[in-house]
């Protein structure tokens, strides 16, 4: 029978491992880290899980609770490639391959790598390294998934 009272706050979780206990990764997007047009409930909330996993990170740490974020740029699924040409532009092939041409020739000028998409291996594999317990000492970090879009 347990002794605690129904009454009693809830502390929250037991520091009663060794070592790391968990982990919890985010995953962000760089639209909260730059602006992208009429995206502004995307940027915003983006932004906001940013300090939400910094907040977490101090508040589960003594609980050997690591907590951080994985922020991808642009990722190389169908939703991407076919999904974010506008509604208008698929009336016509030329404009469809004209909206693709310019949205990858923008992405290619803000990357250092040889491809305007990420792999979504590139995303898991960082998130894996972030929930194992080879990370034990990096809490309230992000990790950009990006090839060097943010810093270009």
């Amino acid at each position: 029978m347990s002794k605690r009272s129904s009454r009693e706050p809830n502390r929250g979780p037991q520091n009663d491992c060794k070592g790391k206990c968990g982990a919890i990764v985010n995953i962000g997007s760089i639209s909260g880290k730059t602006c992208v047009s009429k995206s502004g409930v995307y940027c915003t909330t983006k932004a906001a899980l940013d300090m939400l996993t910094k907040v977490m990170a101090v508040e589960l740490g003594s609980h050997n609770i690591t907590v951080n974020s994985v922020t991808p740029a642009m990722v190389d699924t169908d939703l991407i490639r076919n999904g974010l040409i506008p509604k208008d532009a698929k009336v016509a092939n030329v404009l469809t391959d004209e909206f693709t041409k310019g949205f990858e020739t923008f992405m290619a000028s803000r990357s250092i790598a040889t491809s305007p998409y990420i792999e979504m291996k590139d995303i898991v594999n960082a998130v894996l390294f972030l929930a194992s317990g080879e990370n034990r000492q990096i809490s309230g970090t992000d990790l950009s998934v990006d090839a060097g879009f943010l810093i270009m």
